[in-house]
């Protein structure tokens, strides 16, 4: 499997990321999986997730076996900050 994407020079880090990484010699879905990913709360920040997989398609199908099956995920926040809030928090400390 390939390495996970890079950061763009341009990108900052993000301030928390998690990520997950699972193999399986075979993979059967009974129903198509509802997924989201979202990000809440105060102040406000940019997020972003992505998933790589190997041998499994992005739309799987019920009752479909899939072999030798990869798949890596990752989600990553960076906090947004205004000029006031930036200044009330260098107050603070």
């Amino acid at each position: 499997m390939a390495p996970p994407r890079a950061r763009r020079p341009d990108e900052p880090a993000a301030d928390v990321e998690i990520g997950a990484a699972t193999r399986a010699r075979r993979l059967r879905f009974r129903r198509v999986p509802d997924t989201d990913v979202t990000f809440e709360g105060e102040p406000g920040q940019v997020s972003d997730s992505h998933t790589e997989r190997e041998n499994l398609p992005d739309e799987v199908e019920p009752g479909v076996t899939y072999r030798d099956v990869e798949v890596r995920w990752r989600a990553g926040a960076r906090l947004v900050l205004d000029e006031k809030e930036i200044g009330q928090r260098r107050e603070r400390h």
